[in-house]
């Protein structure tokens, strides 16, 4: 990538890219000031089958009217946890928190009562953002216990339950004046040992983050692209997300990575780009060697 001569133990600061002063609020602002028509966000189910879609026009303005929602219920500052699978919804508040200066908190579905109780305390959140249920884990029972286990927990809200969800969206008010270096989530990571450790996150880093990584990595304009990692990680709801969205791109959001499903989408929706991790590509190569799909549109697998 890079024609380098090294003479020392590090690598030398590149300056061919600036770091723009973005917020993630202001790249879905200005993608649907650009291109509010395109293609933004499509859901697909838990068979692979294709559900809602938005444009980037219609994502923006479903993201405000939550934005002021949050904001009526929720201080700029204040965390909030989102415990769910790669739903819609989640993109929704990803970028709702983010325009109304609430920190989004991230949370593994999979947790069990103990691990959420842990990110929840010791994230200081007041706010939890669940759904009923996911690959059997009962997660709306487990919220309404934690809920009379934590004093500080003032709000469950089923993200299933639009009226709930979006509450207060017309109470009025304007949003905050949302800076680059305002904290935007935190993310918990963690060792073989020891408690995990919450990383805090800000507008600056995650969005400049995933657009020089979508520059180095070659994605076009407008290409559709595959999200299947986690959204509870950076590489689901960072790189693959808040690229997306700067490079004006038509993201179909897969609640469940199954590789036959997934060659499914790629070869019915033209996928062009899509990240995972060793093990899931490994899984795409077997289910193409066992059932081969045309898979001729993808130009570009990131891995990490």
């Amino acid at each position: 990538m890079y024609q380098v001569d090294l003479t020392d133990s590090d690598f030398p600061a590149q300056q061919d890219d600036a770091v723009l002063p973005t917020t993630v609020g202001s790249v879905l602002r200005a993608q649907a000031a650009l291109t509010p028509d395109a293609g933004a966000l499509v859901e697909a189910g838990m068979a692979g089958e294709i559900g809602r879609t938005w444009t980037y026009a219609q994502l923006l303005a479903d993201s405000e009217r939550l934005a002021h929602a949050l904001a009526s219920r929720f201080q700029p500052g204040e965390r909030v946890v989102i415990w769910a699978p790669n739903i819609p919804e989640w993109v929704l508040m990803e970028y709702a928190a983010a325009l109304a200066g609430v920190v989004l908190v991230t949370a593994n579905p999979a947790f069990r009562p103990r691990e959420l109780k842990y990110v929840i305390e010791q994230s200081r959140s007041v706010g939890l953002f669940y759904t009923k249920d996911y690959r059997g884990n009962p997660m709306g029972k487990v919220a309404a216990e934690l809920h009379s286990q934590i004093p500080a927990l003032r709000e469950l809200t089923d993200l299933d339950d639009h009226a709930a969800l979006f509450a207060g969206e017309t109470a009025g008010g304007t949003l905050p004046d949302v800076q680059p270096r305002d904290a935007v989530q935190i993310q918990y990571t963690s060792g073989t040992t020891g408690f995990p450790k919450g990383a805090v996150l800000h507008h600056l880093g995650i969005t400049n983050n995933a657009r020089l990584g979508f520059t180095r990595m070659g994605i076009r304009q407008g290409d559709t692209s595959l999200n299947f990692m986690p959204m509870f990680h950076t590489a689901g709801c960072g790189l693959a997300t808040l690229g997306a969205v700067q490079f004006g791109c038509r993201m179909i959001l897969a609640k469940l990575f199954d590789p036959g499903k997934m060659l499914d989408l790629i070869e019915s929706q033209g996928v062009v780009t899509l990240f995972g991790v060793p093990t899931m590509l490994v899984g795409l190569l077997e289910a193409q060697a066992a059932n081969p799909r045309d898979v001729s549109s993808v130009q570009i697998a990131g891995s990490g």
